[in-house]
């Protein structure tokens, strides 16, 4: 029997709550949670890089440190100063799992064992909600709290501009920025449920995917399911994943700009192909984690 510890913060990042509930869903036989960080348990840590806009932040992980002697990497952004702590977390992981191509992570020549996945989407809690799809009343979704680094200050300035409304899932900075702009032209939301989100998505012609803090953006599937058309920054990270069938804009903001007022501007119904949302299903990617598990622990 395989245990595994696997603490969270909820706090961090809902998306990463999603990766989380996923690998417990589908937790095969062989494989046990335990609740303290026994001496022969697997710990799995979520680890997150310096956010692009913060100065003099530190890392972000689910726990402080590793708890155990073994342990596997959540790689979901990059650290943006080359400091001790990250180099060592990171070269001492017996796995690393990440969304990036492995020449891309950060001290990737130091990394014992890799194993690259998509994050993924569950197709029977998203799925095109058809009072969602008959009152397309949003021109745009939009999640998260920090406007700067996710583009919804521009996605707003377009939404505006043509006279339309933007439904925003999130508060903090992102909620005062929209309100500065226009308080007329949005719709906040928080701590949604999923059938509300699945609903909210549908009635969106667009869902914003963009975030400067390279990441995976969940919207962006989860978007795509529900019949949203979503839009991406054209960034290599993205183009891996989402080629086939997001939109792209400039990583550029004035550029982002203009392109989105065209794009917005011509907005159409989307019909989710069975072939892509197979490519991302939660049951299937969390079949390759498991296995990888496996192998660093026998």
């Amino acid at each position: 029997m395989i245990k595994i510890f696997y603490p969270h913060h909820p706090s961090i990042s809902f998306s990463i709550k999603r990766v989380r509930d996923a690998f417990l869903r589908y937790l095969p036989d062989d494989f046990i949670i335990v609740r303290r960080p026994e001496e022969d348990a697997i710990q799995i840590i979520d680890y997150i890089g310096q956010h692009p806009r913060a100065k003099n932040a530190n890392v972000l992980l689910s726990v402080p440190f590793p708890l155990t002697k073994k342990y596997v990497l959540i790689y979901h952004c990059h650290p943006l100063i080359d400091d001790l702590f990250s180099r060592n977390l990171i070269t001492n992981a017996e796995l690393v799992i990440s969304t990036y191509r492995k020449e891309w992570l950060a001290y990737s020549e130091h990394i014992n064992n890799f194993l690259r996945v998509c994050w993924g989407v569950d197709t029977l809690v998203f799925y095109p909600d058809l009072d969602g799809l008959r009152n397309k009343k949003y021109l745009v979704l939009s999640t998260g709290t920090v406007a700067e680094s996710e583009y919804i200050d521009v996605f707003y300035r377009a939404v505006v501009k043509l006279n339309a409304k933007m439904c925003h899932i999130g508060n903090g900075d992102a909620y005062n920025k929209l309100m500065k702009i226009s308080p007329y032209n949005f719709d906040e939301y928080e701590f949604v449920t999923d059938s509300t989100l699945r609903y909210l998505y549908s009635s969106s012609w667009f869902t914003n995917a963009c975030r400067e803090g390279i990441g995976f953006e969940l919207p962006a599937i989860e978007g795509y399911a529900c019949g949203s058309q979503p839009i991406c920054l054209d960034l290599p990270c993205y183009r891996d994943w989402f080629n086939d069938f997001a939109i792209f804009i400039p990583a550029n903001k004035e550029e982002a700009y203009e392109k989105l007022i065209d794009i917005l501007s011509k907005p159409k119904y989307v019909f989710p192909k069975k072939e892509i949302l197979e490519r991302f299903s939660w049951k299937r990617i969390m079949g390759k984690i498991y296995e990888a598990i496996r192998e660093i622990s026998s």
